[in-house]
């Protein structure tokens, strides 16, 4: 190879690495950058009725979506909530309740996706290895997902159906039906609230095709087979948490999730190769009331 090719082979993978680096900063950042709103927010007057807080926490997640290999990462957490008409989290995303009756109510939602990096990189990883079943597959871009939702309050049952669509990376379709059974109880005068119950979600092709299918020029880079999965049911589970306050200010929240790839997911030639159809996560996180 010429000096003048290799300079310019260093160069491109130069550019590349610093590509990436920038798209990971900007996740990061991004989540930064709205705790840092979120604790500017919170030295507007208590009559506003706005309420915020900031907190930190730890998950054990699969290493993309499908994997059957684990690791451990950290993560900042905010929230704001303007009375029962807004709130903001980096984990649930931004939510408006547009019309409420009885016990029903209304509104327009906003979710983030960051993807997946070809390299089997992790943001906030803490414990874990990248993965090298990704290579020739390429990234997925960071998504925004706009849509709205319906919740349905029938005594201490909860019920959510929302419908999202894909901005950035992926422009695929999302539906989520989930219901949950939520209960106080007590425990050294202190209330402890937990919620169980099923979750279902439904995506589209183009959806399944980004983040499950295989094309020809990725299968000759990653020598799996090519794949192209329809619409589908994307997972069955069941979700639980457990909220425990610990001071006035302070509390804790458990999660634990399980879900069951649907069929068209679990046969696409990645998760077969790869993966598992069944999928967990936990983790907990400390919040502080602002």
């Amino acid at each position: 190879m010429s000096n003048s090719k290799q300079l310019n082979h260093m160069k491109f993978k130069v550019t590349n690495n610093k590509s990436r680096s920038i798209k990971r900063g900007v996740y990061l950042l991004t989540a930064l950058l709205l705790i840092n709103k979120s604790a500017v927010f919170g030295q507007k007057n208590d009559t506003e009725e706005w309420s915020y807080s900031v907190g930190v926490g730890m998950a054990v997640v699969p290493s993309y979506l499908g994997d059957n290999s684990y690791q451990a990462v950290m993560f900042p957490n905010f929230t704001a909530t303007y009375a029962d008409k807004f709130s903001a989290s980096l984990l649930e995303g931004l939510r408006y309740n547009a019309i409420e009756f009885g016990a029903w109510r209304m509104g327009a939602m906003l979710k983030f996706n960051i993807g997946r990096f070809e390299d089997g990189t992790l943001p906030g990883r803490i414990i874990g290895e990248n993965t090298s079943d990704l290579t020739g597959l390429g990234d997925i871009d960071f998504s925004l997902e706009p849509g709205v939702y319906i919740q349905f309050n029938q005594g201490s049952v909860v019920s959510i159906f929302n419908m999202r669509k894909g901005v950035g990376g992926h422009s695929g379709l999302l539906a989520e039906f989930s219901t949950q059974y939520v209960e106080v109880f007590q425990v050294f005068g202190k209330s402890i609230q937990y919620g169980v119950g099923p979750m279902a979600r439904m995506t589209n092709s183009a959806y399944n095709k980004t983040f499950f299918g295989i094309n020809q020029a990725q299968s000759q880079e990653s020598n799996i087979g090519v794949y192209r999965p329809t619409s589908s049911a994307l997972s069955i589970g069941l979700n639980g948490s457990l909220a425990i306050p610990v001071s006035n200010r302070v509390s804790t929240s458990l999660y634990f999730n399980y879900s069951r790839l649907g069929d068209p997911i679990a046969k696409s030639n990645l998760v077969k190769r790869f993966g598992s159809r069944h999928q967990m996560a936990t983790g907990i996180v400390f919040n502080y009331s602002l």
